[in-house]
């Protein structure tokens, strides 16, 4: 019996969509792990590149792999089809253009983590020199020597809210508590709980699974090591907007309330969860509505404005925005409540330019 047949310690699964310039590389981080015990579950959400034909040929190279075939149903339905097929005690989950460090799957199988439920570690863009990317082999955790952080169930519903509220969970951490990378789950939890991607959400679907894992977990860690790099791509679906945007939005919003109640911590984390909501609105504006270049007209952006400003949730979210986050969101929100969207517009174009100077600065 094979390793694909047997039980392994990680299940690394990889939803893969048309991602043909940076999946060998992907492929390649993993294939270097100094840890063994793996599997490989690639689920091809029906790339029409050369996505697959990749795929098979890493298969036939590595026993350990296996490719899954779907027809394109989103990143959901594909994660969910690498958990259903997956035999690992550990679900690691990699987008297939990033690249993990060497030691990564070393770190999940350590001895001293196997009473968790949840393990976090650190993340980091991808570093180029003189123009290029860094070599695969040169990726590496950090090996700073700090030491592991651990939290009790208890402690789960303050991760949640830092989450929330777009913060780190610990001083000096450099995590990403929405993504589902960078991370390793216990299989048996995610199994027994029935917890799932949402497969009708095409944004955020991550945060409501790590929402309820989150709630689940009656022990995590925190590993201070990057071991994760994210490959910075403006055309990738963190950084596009589409014109269901805001409903989707809407959609995500509600599931996740019914979330936060159906675990009794509605109540603490009421607050949190509506400056999660003031935020999403900023982002919608910046990166969306007002987006310079995104060709929707004059009229069709106050449209999608007074859309928001009737949903129910949004105008609550707005009785919040006096007292918490910064300034020039404050700011922002503030006009465009009162229907100023000549002047909401130049805050967000504002804010746009200071955007892509950081994601610059990053890819650099």
């Amino acid at each position: 019996m094979n390793a694909v047949t047997a039980g392994v310690m990680i299940s690394v699964i990889i939803p893969v969509y048309n991602t043909a310039p940076w999946l060998a590389r992907c492929l390649s981080s993993i294939r270097r792990s100094t840890y063994r015990d793996f599997e490989i579950i690639l689920v091809d959400d029906g790339s029409t590149d050369e996505s697959a034909d990749i795929c098979r040929r890493f298969c036939l190279r590595e026993g350990r792999a296996r490719l899954i075939r779907q027809e394109h149903a989103g990143v959901s339905a594909a994660r969910n089809h690498g958990i259903a097929a997956s035999r690992g005690k550990w679900l690691v989950f990699v987008d297939s253009d990033d690249v993990v460090s060497r030691d990564f799957l070393g770190l999940v199988a350590q001895e001293r983590f196997q009473g968790q439920d949840l393990l976090l570690f650190d993340f980091a863009g991808q570093r180029k020199e003189r123009g290029k990317q860094r070599r695969i082999r040169d990726f590496h955790s950090d090996g700073s020597g700090r030491k592991a952080l651990y939290c009790k169930k208890k402690d789960m519903v303050s991760v949640l809210e830092a989450m929330l509220c777009m913060r780190q969970p610990v001083r000096g951490a450099n995590t990403n508590l929405c993504s589902p990378c960078g991370r390793a789950y216990r299989s048996a939890l995610v199994k027994e709980k029935g917890i799932t991607f949402p497969s009708d959400l095409e944004i955020c679907e991550d945060r409501i699974f790590n929402a309820r894992y989150f709630l689940e977990t009656g022990a995590c860690a925190y590993i201070p090591k990057t071991v994760y790099y994210v490959e910075s791509r403006g055309d990738s679906a963190t950084h596009c907007f589409h014109p269901d945007y805001p409903r989707q939005d809407r959609r995500f919003r509600r599931k996740l309330r019914d979330i936060l109640k159906e675990y009794g911590v509605w109540g603490r984390l009421k607050e949190a969860y509506y400056e999660n909501v003031l935020s999403a609105m900023a982002d919608v504006l910046v990166k969306g509505i007002f987006r310079p270049g995104n060709g929707l007209k004059k009229w069709t952006k106050y449209e999608f404005c007074q859309i928001m400003q009737r949903d129910e949730i949004y105008r609550r979210a707005l009785r919040y925005n006096r007292r918490c986050g910064r300034m020039a969101r404050r700011a922002l929100l503030f006009f465009w409540s009162r229907e100023c969207y000549g002047i909401a517009a130049l805050i967000c174009r504002a804010a746009f330019v200071v955007l892509e100077r950081q994601r610059g600065s990053v890819r650099r």
